[in-house]
């Protein structure tokens, strides 16, 4: 289960929006990235890029946030648009 979830997240995790879709930053424990990668498509999401530290870029159907957040390959789960910040965009 993901220790950390931004409250944007956990606001669409607890009312998603039926047929939308959410683009996310998904933290992952070391070394589970093939797991985690598996069971994002398994939900109906697509895995859009690895990225450093440990990340992974998703694009997820909103329903299924409850069961993304409750994987427990995943440590973080956050946004995209709050990463542009970090990365200078």
């Amino acid at each position: 289960m993901a220790r950390f979830v931004q409250s944007e997240v956990a606001e669409r995790r607890d009312n998603p929006a039926k047929g939308e879709t959410v683009t996310l930053v998904v933290g992952l424990i070391s070394g589970h990235a093939s797991t985690a990668k598996q069971r994002v498509r398994e939900l109906g999401g697509k895995v859009d890029e690895e990225l450093p530290f440990d990340s992974l870029l998703v694009e997820m159907p909103e329903d299924k946030l409850p069961e993304l957040c409750s994987i427990s390959e995943i440590e973080s789960v956050e946004l995209d648009e709050s990463m542009e910040i970090l990365a200078g965009n």
